[in-house]
Parts: structure tokens; sequence; C-alpha cells
């Protein structure tokens, strides 16, 4: 400014979302005193009361802070620079800015197995006609909790992939049950039991397999199935849990071919409004460690032949060292040394015959 501004002010308009929490000057010692208007969302702040001097430069800090109350994409805020001085042109005199906003949802995802591993036999027995779920294989229960911190989140859905065959068609994981927790506005579809074993026989058949080049069966490398769970209201209670029982099939890892590999279901988490929450660690993976300990261990064909090139190398070396220090040259001097002896023999002979 090239001449003195009296009742200098700075009028910041600011959507519903953001309330005012602070100020502060940062560089000179110039006085700056911000208050909330009586108009909602409006913030003014006094520049150096009553006199702006001309060429004068103040620096202050506005703090503002997210009302979770009112959430919105966007944060708008509007500048105005006002006097009781007259000016010719005001436009140069207003800023806009807008802010595109995301939460976080804050929604976190813990798991809780029933085991950790087990051990499976060749020489099981597997059932082929199966008539309960004892003869499938052993209970495999786990459940998924989910928490939430202190955004509004009405709704979220949660998905969780259970391992179901091998590229062979054998068959992994078997889903029993799903239960929900008490109180719970929690609704979830998939495939439950849909062999109907109880209540029918079921004939299944397995295919021996290798596992030996892979260290885990997941969602990546076998086909899944998947449970969707809505969770409504969710914003009602700080945890909330779905609970899967499964059975593991004896009888695809008790005719395939490996030593240990994990088996992991998987579950995911997202809320139904994208535009405005994002989810962090959104993934959770449920692993069990399976174990066949009678299986031999085979030894690859490439540490095999990287035995023998090494082995071939070594003697390469060794002979070559051996010809650096004159090993061969003394023999062949020795050997030379007896012809020549035994020719004097044989000549000395023939003279006294």
């Amino acid at each position: 400014m090239n001449e003195n501004s009296y009742n200098t002010r700075i009028q910041v308009a600011f959507s519903e979302n953001l309330f005012f929490a602070s100020s502060f000057s940062v560089v000179d010692e110039t006085e700056v005193s911000c208050q909330m208007a009586v108009v909602r969302h409006l913030v003014v702040c006094q520049i150096s009361y009553p006199v702006f001097k001309a060429r004068q430069e103040v620096s202050f800090d506005l703090n503002f802070d997210f009302s979770l109350k009112t959430l919105q994409n966007v944060a708008v805020l509007y500048f105005q620079a006002l006097s009781a001085s007259h000016e010719e042109d005001y436009t140069n005199n207003q800023v806009n800015l807008t802010l595109p906003l995301r939460y976080d949802a804050e929604l976190h995802l813990m798991r809780f197995t029933s085991m950790d591993f087990y051990e499976v036999y060749s020489n099981l027995s597997v059932y082929t006609v199966v008539n309960n779920f004892d003869e499938i294989g052993p209970v495999f229960n786990f459940s998924v909790k989910v928490t939430r911190g202190s955004n509004p989140i009405n709704a979220a859905t949660l998905k969780i992939h259970i391992p179901n065959q091998t590229k062979e068609n054998n068959p992994l994981m078997y889903v029993t049950a799903v239960h929900t927790s008490q109180g719970s506005d929690i609704n979830c579809h998939g495939l439950i039991n849909p062999h109907k074993i109880g209540s029918q026989s079921y004939a299944a058949s397995f295919r021996k397999e290798s596992f030996k080049d892979l260290k885990e069966l997941n969602c990546k490398n076998v086909r899944c199935n998947t449970i969707t769970c809505m969770l409504k209201d969710i914003s009602l209670k700080p945890e909330n849990y779905v609970n899967i029982s499964t059975r593991i099939w004896n009888g695809t890892f008790a005719t395939s071919a490996f030593q240990k590999i994990v088996l992991s279901a998987s579950a995911e988490i997202d809320t139904q409004d994208s535009e405005l929450f994002i989810t962090g660690e959104s993934t959770l993976s449920i692993p069990i460690t399976i174990i066949k300990s009678d299986e031999e261990a085979e030894i690859p064909i490439g540490i095999i032949i990287a035995s023998v090139l090494i082995g071939l190398l070594l003697l390469i070396i060794l002979t070559a060292v051996l010809w650096k220090l004159g090993f061969f040259k003394r023999k062949y001097k020795k050997m030379a040394t007896d012809l020549e002896d035994a020719d004097e023999i044989t000549g000395l002979n023939k003279d006294r015959e």
C-alpha cells in the first residue's frame, strides 16, 4: 500500500466443516487480533489497529480444525482485505481457497484363530464319501474384529475370502457356519455348507498335487469364495465381530507333496462412501501353517548340477596348481630316469651273454 490505511482488517469466511482454532504472528511484532464475528463461520482479524502504515507488511497464521459433525469432501476459505480507506480496485484484495478432503475412516481389522498350525500325514485315512464335518478334517475357526475410531461412519462392507480349490480342483477350506456379534446389525451372505453335509452325503475326490514350489496358498494362486458382510450402524458399537467356522480338507494335504505350506484366508473392509473416507490398513491375512513331517525332502536338480560343476572346477584348479608347482614334471623325469636305467641294465646283460 502506498498510503496509510485505517481500520485495516482481514475477513475470512469458511465452510461449515471447519472451525476457527487460533492465530498468531509469524515474523514481526505488528499487532494482529482475530476474533469470531457474530455471523457464523466468519473470523475478522484487525491489523495494526487503528493505522496500518504505508508499505508495512505483516505475516500471521490462522489455524482451523475440521469439524467431525459436518463432513464434506471440500474445505472452502474466502479471504478479503478491508479498510476504512477508499480503494479504486477491490478485486486484488480477495483470495479464494478450495481444498479437496477425504477423512481417515479409522476402521481397523484384527483376527483371532483357533489354531496356528496342524500336522498331516501321508497315511491318514481319507474319506471320499463324506457324511459329516468330522470326516472332512480339522476345525479351523477364526474371528474378524472390526474396530472404529471417532469418525461418524454408519456403514461398511467386510469381505472375507476363503481358499476354496487349487488349480487341480482339490478342495482346501469348507465353510460350515457364520456368526456375528450380538446386538450388531450385520448381514452376511456367501457359500455356507454348500454341499449340505450332515443332511446328505457328499462324494469328494482328491488328485495328487505338488506344493513344493509354493510357500503359501492364497487367493493369488488358488480359487477363493467370498463371504460379504454389510455392517450397518457401526457407530453405535466400538467393536463388531464376524465369526467363521471352517474345516480343512485332509484329503488334499494327505495326497499332495509338500513339507510345509501356509494356507491363508483374508479379509478386507471398505466404507460405502468412498468420496468422503479412505481406509488405510484395510486388508488382513488369516494364515494357518500345515506341516507334513513324513514327506521326503527332494534335492533340487539345480543343486545337483551346481555341485557337479563346482567339483569339476575344483579339480581343474587343483590340476593347474600341481602343474605350476612342477609335480607332473618331477613324475615325468623320474619315469624317464627309470627307463634309462632299465635300458642300461638290459645292455649289460646282453654284453655278458
